[in-house]
């Protein structure tokens, strides 16, 4: 083994370092909780062990002032996990991600068929463009009835004629209408 550390070497012997600290608060944590597995906490000791051992055999191998020098400038270094910029990339993607529901296009075209129907075809609204269900379907771009129309809603098809309701609502509107034409 060389004598001294190289730039890259000096940087993955402080993350060892680092980690080693890290192991053992973990393994200190884990101890105290009572569910923890005996086999996975075999493990982790191992690995301490082994990790220790590593960075023995490294070090002992440094001469002194290299050692004294590794020493200062370690001394001088906080442990901090920082993203790289691929990592900011992908959190800002997830971020944005919850912040949206994935929706299969056969079931907006469900929701938005049962909202015309229901909704829409019914509606008598005078504040139509505060209407929530006219902002999401104008939001996604759902083609609608009427995109001609200024004093209503777009997407409203009410008949110039008065509405029944029910069964029983349209025939009675429809014998008022036979007598009237009588």
């Amino acid at each position: 083994m060389k004598p001294y550390l190289s730039r890259d070497e000096k940087e993955y012997f402080i993350r060892l370092s680092a980690m080693m600290v890290l192991l053992e608060e973990a393994i200190t944590s884990y101890a105290k909780a009572k569910s923890t597995d005996k086999e996975f906490l075999k493990l982790l000791r191992t690995g301490r062990t082994n990790l220790q051992k590593a960075l023995q055999l490294r070090g002992s191998a440094l001469e002194p002032s290299a050692k004294q020098e590794f020493l200062k400038q370690s001394g001088r270094l906080e442990f901090m996990c920082m993203p790289k910029p691929e990592a900011l990339k992908a959190n800002k993607e997830l971020l944005q991600l919850r912040s949206v529901l994935p929706m299969k296009i056969q079931d907006f075209e469900d929701w938005y068929s049962v909202v015309i129907e229901g909704t829409c075809k019914v509606c008598q609204r005078q504040d139509y463009a505060e209407c929530q269900a006219r902002r999401v379907m104008t939001d996604y771009g759902v083609y609608p009835v009427n995109p001609e129309a200024t004093t209503t809603c777009q997407y409203s098809y009410i008949d110039d004629e008065p509405q029944g309701v029910g069964i029983v609502g349209d025939a009675m509107l429809k014998a008022m209408q036979g007598r009237a034409a009588g």
